[in-house]
């Protein structure tokens, strides 16, 4: 069990866990929504077929995309990585004390607020860009191919609709626990600094 304990614990400090979740995943998701909207369908489910080589392009592609997404996300203000009240340099020197004063499991609880925290603030942004290329590019792609878009629509309109509905709905959520978690990790840091000082090696 502790074996478990200590390869997980490991996955959160060479921050492995941020990369796949907050990275990989976001960008893999808006990746896979531009694939599937602008190649034939017969051509997007063949990249589905299993393939380490096609895997790791996959991942490499969503690892960057993911930066794109965040780099929207930050410029027009629709991810907070500042809590209400400080600005970056404030977070930074709270994150420092905190580093400075907590033991390594505090550290690691930490980590866990922020994988979580990036987690849902890529992802929800991935969910929304995924339904809106998607709406954009899939009509170019069957007037392109020459086919009438209404009667095209009528006829695959399953799983689109439905799917786009949970994603957006799934979004939303995704928001409020990426705020949250804003929260939370302030929270915990200060939590974490303030028992430091009260003890009696800070006196």
């Amino acid at each position: 069990m502790s074996d478990i304990s200590g390869f997980f614990d490991s996955l959160y400090s060479r921050l492995i866990l941020r990369d796949v979740f907050a990275k990989i995943l976001p960008g893999t998701i808006v990746s896979a929504a531009v694939a599937y909207a602008t190649l034939p369908p017969d051509t997007f489910f063949a990249l589905l077929d299993p393939s380490l080589f096609l895997a790791l392009g996959m991942m490499g592609c969503g690892w960057l995309a993911a930066f794109a997404i965040q780099g929207l996300g930050e410029k027009h203000k629709f991810i907070k990585n500042e809590p209400p009240g400080l600005n970056r340099q404030q977070l930074y020197e709270r994150m420092v004390e905190f580093e400075r004063k907590s033991t390594s499991s505090q550290q690691m609880h930490a980590e866990r607020l922020l994988v979580i925290k990036e987690a849902c603030g890529n992802g929800y942004l991935a969910l929304i860009l995924a339904v809106v290329l998607t709406i954009l590019l899939w009509p170019l792609r069957v007037v392109a191919t020459g086919a009438p878009l209404l009667a095209t629509f009528r006829a695959s309109w399953w799983p689109f609709v439905p799917l786009s509905i949970l994603y957006l709905a799934a979004a939303s959520f995704l928001r409020f626990m990426h705020l949250r978690h804003g929260k939370h990790h302030l929270k915990y840091m200060d939590v974490v600094i303030a028992s430091a000082q009260g003890s009696p090696a800070h006196r």
